[in-house]
């Protein structure tokens, strides 16, 4: 447990953290007595968790009925992407003007990283790389709190992207984007650099209805209602 963290907390982040790494799926029924009964808690700390995680747009709780990990609601997820888009963009721009970035290597190590998890099929590492890649950016820039604001407010952006990197040809366009935008802040293209960001945050368009069919159980319907 970090320090200031609550056990309450604790109960709330390893939640959230399995909701969002897909170990609790989108529609799962939760079970505050079971949870608690494997917590070693009582029922209490974990009602509040789900009130956290409700207004974090993770779960939805029906009174008198159950508890369920929420559907990924595309809707609210491409308002997210554009969320991301508007800060990722700014700060690539604010990188290139200034000319000299003091992550390249960094960021090379990670995209090695990002290869090999990607040929060996590790979903998980693939996915923590390609965060770490992004989260560079904002660290550089000096915009920490951004990347922080976008992990917190993109749950629905967030599961589905992790999803795609389950397809091997989405995994290798992930890695290729993450070389062209390396290529891009080394070379000073500020133009190009917007250009890959931009293209490399919005190919999940392009997946979607993949995604849907072969998850349709995680998905809201076109009208709000669960998938079939």
């Amino acid at each position: 447990m970090k320090q200031g963290e609550s056990s309450q907390d604790k109960i709330y982040l390893g939640l959230r953290a399995a909701m969002m790494e897909l170990s609790l799926a989108p529609g799962e029924v939760l079970h505050a007595q079971e949870i608690a009964g494997a917590l070693g808690v009582s029922r209490t700390p974990i009602r509040e968790a789900f009130i956290r995680l409700q207004r974090d747009g993770l779960v939805n709780i029906l009174p008198q009925r159950e508890t369920a990990v929420s559907r990924i609601d595309l809707a609210r997820a491409h308002q997210e992407r554009f969320v991301r888009e508007s800060l990722e963009c700014s700060v690539a721009a604010a990188l290139a003007d200034r000319g000299s970035v003091g992550c390249l290597h960094a960021m090379n190590e990670l995209i090695e990283g990002q290869v090999l998890a990607a040929v060996e099929n590790r979903i998980d590492d693939l996915h923590a790389h390609d965060n770490a890649f992004h989260r560079l950016l904002f660290e550089e820039a000096g915009q920490s709190f951004g990347w922080e604001l976008i992990e917190q407010s993109c749950p629905h952006y967030h599961r589905v992207r992790l999803l795609s990197l389950r397809s091997r040809s989405v995994a290798e366009n992930v890695v290729m984007d993450h070389q062209e935008l390396l290529r891009a802040l080394e070379s000073g293209q500020k133009k190009r650099l917007l250009e890959v960001l931009t293209l490399h945050l919005r190919r999940l368009n392009n997946d979607l209805s993949v995604l849907q069919g072969l998850y349709p159980g995680y998905f809201l319907g076109a009208e709000g209602a669960a998938a079939p």
